[in-house]
């Protein structure tokens, strides 16, 4: 797992607030740095976005900044913890801004994940993420 990984594809539900859940997708571009010491980087850059519909209506996340945190892979778990981020996410329905920018809170979480060589998916209830790799 150790090394830099790109987002080819990410799938998620997500709430939003008085609206319902939107199924999004994307995240084409952003980067994982995952070191030989535990330590990680997901890193948004300076826009990825994440399309839905919801009743007809576009909607776009368009996630930027940084997660850090510490790791552990072990048998098809990975476990993150101390997690620090300057990511925010800006929501957009049919092209207007919805509400204000806001940070992208990340929690210690577990997830399962396979990898190969070149390829590595990470899942959840609530996600799947799937990168190649890049170095």
């Amino acid at each position: 797992m150790v090394g830099s990984w790109r987002v080819t594809s990410h799938e998620e539900e997500v709430p939003v607030e008085g609206r319902g859940k939107v199924k999004f997708t994307g995240g084409d571009g952003a980067t994982l740095q995952l070191n030989a010491d535990g330590t990680g980087e997901f890193d948004y850059k300076s826009g990825t976005e994440y399309l839905g519909d919801l009743s007809g209506q576009e909607v776009r996340l368009e996630v930027s900044g940084k997660m850090t945190y510490h790791f552990t892979a072990r048998k098809g778990t990975l476990s993150i913890t101390d997690v620090e981020s300057t990511a925010s996410g800006k929501l957009y329905f049919d092209n207007e801004q919805y509400g204000d920018s806001q940070p992208l809170n990340a929690e210690d979480d577990t997830s399962t994940y396979t990898c190969s060589a070149n390829e590595l998916t990470q899942k959840t209830f609530l996600f799947t993420t799937r990168f190649e790799r890049v170095s």
